[in-house]
C-alpha cells in the first residue's frame, strides 16, 4: 500500500507540474480570450497560461473564482483589448487569486480593469489609453494587487484603489485627469513618473514629477521612451532587457517583452538607372561588378539598449537568417542610436537568361490578345511589355507562366508586344534589439519580416498583335455563341448564357480550350447561318447541345453530380446505341423474310 500511495502521490505531483507548464493560445486553441479563460477555469489540467496573439480583441472578460491564471499578450504595442459592450469593464476579476495580466493595450471602454475581493493580482507591462471618459483600473479594499510597470495615458482616472493592499510601482502617468486616488494611502505608491495630469492626487515616494516622459510618439500609440527620458533607470528593481535599474512604464521592469518595430525595406538603387521597377536596377561599382544595396529602417525601441542586430537571407524565409553574400555577413550589429542601415555589396543574383520566344499572339475575344511563349531555363518568372507606340508603355509581371490573356485593349489597334525572362532572388530581412549582457535570452524577438525581390532580366522577344471584335452572324449579338443562339432563338436564353459562362470559365483557361474556341469562331458563324435558314434543324441542335448544357450546369451549380451526369449520359447513349442496333437488326431480318 505504501508503494501504491507513493505512486499516486508522485503522479499527482507530476500532473500538477505539467498542468502549470502547459499553455493555451488565442486564437490558436480558442477563438476568444473569454473562451480560453472559461476552459482553464473548468479544467486546471489545461494549464495556467493564456497566450494571446497580436491583434485586436473586442470582449468583456470575466474571471470569477479563478485560481492561478496568467493572461499574456504577445506584444504590448500590438495586442489590443477593447470593450465589446462599452458600458461594462473590459476585464472584471472577482473572488480570484494569483491572476496576472500583462502585455496588452487597453483602448476603448468606460472601464479597463475592475478588481473585487481578490488576492495575488499582478497588472504589469500594459498600456491604458481609454480617453477622457475612461477609468483604467479600480480595486476595492479587499483586493491585493500589484500595479507595476504600466503606462497610463489620456484616461479620466488612472487608478482608483480601495486600500493599502494596492501597490503602485514603476508606472508612468501622463495626460490623465486624475492619476492616483484617493488622496491618502501614500505608503504603497513609489517610483512612478507623473507628467501633465490635471490632478496627480498621490505621487508617493521616489517619484519623478513634472517632467515629460519623452515617448517616441504618443499620438500614434508608440510609448517607448526616447533617449534621455527622465523615466529611464529611475524605477525599483531591474530591467530584464538590459540588466540595469528598471525603467518606468510599460517597456521597463521584469515583465516586459519587445521586438523591433515598423521594419521597412527598400532598394537603395531605386534612383539609379532607367527602369522604374527597383528590383531590376543594379548599382555598378568601381570594379564594374554588378552589386546592389538594400536600405532597412526601423523605429527606436528602447534608448537603454546596447544595439540592434540586422538579419538577412536569400535562401529561405524566417530564422535563422544566415545571409553571407553582402560585404558583412548576417547578423549585422548596429548601434542603439541608429534606426537605419544600408546592406551594401550584395552581389546581384545573376544567371544568363535567354530571351523567351513568342510563339503565338492571337485575338481571342473582344479587346483581348492571347500571348504564348516558350519557357526559359532557370527563369523564375516572366515580364510582359505592351504598348501602341512602344512596347515599354506598359509592363506586367505575369509570374512563372508561359501564356497570358491580355485584356482591356482597343479593337483594331496594333500593339507592340515583348516578353522577357526574369531570375529574381528574394531577400528576407528582420531586426532584433539586444542589451549588453552575454546571455542570449536578452536579445528580443525578431521583428516582422520584410522581403525584397532583386534579380536579372533577359533580352526581349518582340511581336505584335491586333485585337479584333468578335462579330457573330447578324442578329446574333452573343460575343461568339453563334450556334447556341441560333438554336435557342435569342441572346438571353439561359442555355446560351450557361454555355457562354462555360466558355469563359473553362475553355479559355487552357491551351486546348482556346484552340477549340478559335476553331469555333472560325466555323461557328457558317453553321449558325445554316440553322437560321433551315429552322427545322433547331430542335436537333438543341438535343445535341443538351449534354453539354447539363455538364456546364453541374460544373457551376453542383459539381458533386458530375459523376452521376457522366454515368447517366453513358447509359443514355448506350441505350440509344443498343436501340438503334436492335432496330437495324430487325430491319435486316424483315428484309431477309421479304426476299427469301
Amino acid at each position: 500500500m505504501t508503494y501504491v500511495g507513493s505512486f499516486f502521490a508522485s503522479a499527482t505531483l507530476m500532473m500538477t507540474f505539467v498542468s502549470h507548464c502547459w499553455a493555451v493560445s488565442v486564437p490558436g486553441d480558442y477563438d476568444t480570450i473569454q473562451a480560453a479563460i472559461t476552459a482553464l477555469e473548468d479544467d486546471s489540467m489545461l494549464g495556467d497560461t493564456i497566450n494571446v496573439a497580436r491583434g485586436a480583441y473586442s470582449e468583456n472578460l470575466v474571471l470569477s473564482g479563478a485560481v492561478t491564471i496568467v493572461i499574456v499578450g504577445e506584444e504590448t504595442a500590438a495586442t489590443f483589448l477593447d470593450a465589446g459592450d462599452e458600458s461594462k469593464a473590459i476585464l472584471s476579476i472577482s473572488n480570484a487569486s494569483n491572476v496576472t495580466v500583462r502585455n496588452f493595450t487597453f483602448r476603448t471602454g468606460s472601464r479597463g480593469i475592475v478588481l473585487t475581493n481578490s488576492s495575488g493580482i499582478i497588472i504589469a507591462s500594459n498600456i491604458f489609453r481609454l480617453g477622457n471618459n475612461g477609468n483604467a483600473i479600480s480595486s476595492d479594499a479587499l483586493t491585493d494587487v500589484n500595479i507595476i510597470n504600466n503606462t497610463f495615458y489620456d484616461n479620466n482616472r488612472a487608478v482608483d484603489r480601495g486600500g493599502e493592499t494596492t501597490e503602485i510601482t514603476n508606472n508612468i502617468f501622463d495626460s490623465n485627469n486624475v492619476a492616483v486616488s484617493p488622496d491618502t494611502l501614500t505608503e504603497t505608491v513609489s517610483y512612478n513618473c507623473f507628467s501633465d495630469n490635471s490632478d496627480a492626487r498621490v505621487t508617493g515616494t521616489q517619484a519623478v514629477t513634472n517632467n515629460a516622459p519623452l515617448f517616441v510618439n504618443s499620438h500614434l500609440g508608440d510609448f517607448h521612451l526616447k533617449e534621455k527620458s527622465p523615466c529611464i533607470d529611475v524605477g525599483n528593481g531591474m530591467d530584464i532587457i538590459d540588466r540595469t535599474i528598471a525603467d518606468t512604464g510599460a517597456y521597463g521592469g521584469s515583465y516586459t517583452s519587445f521586438k523591433g518595430q515598423n521594419v521597412a525595406a527598400r532598394d537603395d538603387s531605386a534612383n539609379v538607372g532607367t527602369l522604374s521597377k527597383v528590383q531590376n536596377v543594379a548599382v555598378i561599382d568601381a570594379s564594374n561588378e554588378d552589386t546592389f544595396s538594400i536600405s532597412v529602417t526601423w523605429s527606436a525601441n528602447n534608448a537603454s539598449l546596447s544595439g540592434y542586430k540586422l538579419y538577412y537571407d536569400s535562401d529561405q524565409s524566417g530564422p535563422p537568417y544566415e545571409g553571407k553574400d553582402a560585404s558583412v555577413e548576417s547578423p549585422i550589429d548596429v548601434d542603439s542610436d541608429v534606426t537605419s542601415y544600408t546592406i551594401s555589396g550584395l552581389t546581384s543574383p545573376s544567371i544568363p537568361l535567354a530571351a523567351p520566344i513568342i510563339s503565338n499572339v492571337t485575338p481571342s475575344k473582344s479587346q483581348t490578345l492571347d500571348i504564348s511563349w516558350g519557357s526559359v531555363a532557370s527563369a523564375t518568372g516572366y515580364r510582359l511589355y505592351y504598348g501602341v507606340d512602344d512596347h515599354k508603355e506598359n509592363q506586367i509581371d505575369v509570374g512563372a507562366v508561359t501564356n497570358y490573356s491580355l485584356s482591356g485593349l482597343t479593337n483594331g489597334v496594333t500593339y507592340d508586344i515583348a516578353v522577357s525572362a526574369l531570375y529574381q532572388a528574394t531577400y528576407y530581412l528582420s531586426v532584433t534589439a539586444y542589451d549588453d549582457t552575454v546571455t542570449p535570452n536578452h536579445e528580443s524577438d525578431y521583428s516582422d519580416e520584410k522581403s525584397l525581390d532583386m534579380g536579372d532580366e533577359s533580352a526581349l522577344s518582340k511581336d505584335e498583335g491586333t485585337p479584333e471584335a468578335i462579330v457573330p452572324f447578324p442578329l446574333l449579338p452573343d460575343e461568339g455563341c453563334f450556334i447556341a443562339t441560333a438554336a435557342f432563338g435569342y441572346y438571353d436564353a439561359p442555355q446560351v448564357q450557361l454555355l457562354r459562362n462555360f466558355r469563359d470559365r473553362y475553355l479559355l483557361s487552357h491551351s486546348p480550350g482556346r484552340w477549340f474556341v478559335k476553331q469555333y469562331y472560325t466555323y461557328g458563324p457558317k453553321a449558325a447561318r445554316y440553322i437560321e435558314r433551315h429552322p427545322e434543324w433547331k430542335s436537333a441542335v438543341r438535343v445535341v447541345l443538351l449534354p453539354l448544357i447539363a455538364m456546364a450546369w453541374v460544373l457551376f451549380n453542383a459539381l458533386w453530380l458530375a459523376p452521376v451526369v457522366v454515368v447517366s449520359g453513358g447509359i443514355m447513349f448506350g441505350a440509344l446505341y443498343l436501340r438503334r442496333k436492335k432496330r437495324k437488326s430487325a430491319v435486316i431480318s424483315h428484309a431477309r423474310e421479304i426476299f427469301s
